[in-house]
Order: structure tokens, then sequence, then C-alpha cells
């Protein structure tokens, strides 16, 4: 009988077709399975350990470039109670004015006012600061 299907497919296609084999089942589908492979965290831990390291050693070189900027800027031989305890000749001369409302007193007074310097320590703290 294979041999009458065989003869009657040669004849419905032609002699130059090859005829199908019947005797071999048809290829079955293949589903691929994922893997539950474990991805090694070694790698992702070392990547991340030395970005950090990185990132603070930027920063250390970060400080210590900015520490010699203002470190010439800032005078440390002095603490804070010297620089408290130095006398500040605008508050003396301030205090030496009178008490008199009467206006020539008064007149007296702001002529003798010196006004000149009166921003310094403002320009002074905005030249430490860099601005």
């Amino acid at each position: 009988m294979d041999n009458q299907n065989q003869q009657s497919n040669d004849e419905l296609r032609g002699s130059n077709i090859p005829p199908i084999d019947t005797d071999t089942p048809p290829p079955m589908e293949t589903t691929i399975e994922p893997h539950n492979e474990h991805k090694p965290v070694g790698p992702a831990i070392g990547t991340i350990i030395i970005v950090i390291i990185l990132i603070i050693g930027g920063f250390y070189l970060w400080g210590s470039k900015i520490d010699k900027q203002v470190g010439g800027l800032i005078d440390s031989s002095k603490s804070a109670e010297d620089i408290v305890a130095e006398p500040d000749t605008a508050t003396e001369n301030l205090n030496q004015q009178s008490n008199s409302d009467e206006i020539d007193a008064i007149a007296n007074d702001l002529n003798n006012t010196d006004l000149t310097n009166l921003d310094q320590e403002l320009q002074n703290i905005d030249s430490e600061l860099g601005i």
C-alpha cells in the first residue's frame, strides 16, 4: 500500500518533487525553558566598592584643594579670644562721642565720625569666601 501511495503522490506532484516520507513523524515543537542559573554577585559588589572608593578620593582631593585656597586667607595664629580682645578703633571712636542732644554737638560728632572703611569687613568676608 505504501507503494501505491508513493506512486499516486508522484503522479500528483510531478517527477521532480521528492516523495513524502510517511514513516517519520512530524517534528515536535520545542520550547526553551529558562535557565535558573545564579549569576555571581561578586563582580557587582566589587564594582560598587571601587566606585565608592573613587568618590571618597575625589572628595578628599577637592577638600585639600579648598584647604589650600582658604588656608592662605585665614590667619590661624590667633585664637578667637585674641581676636575679640584686640582693640577696635572704630568702636572706640564711636564711644568717645558726646551725649548731648544739641545740634552743634550732633553735627560735630557726625563730622568726626570716619565712615570710609565701614564695609571693609564685608569685603574681607567676600574675599575669604572667593565671591
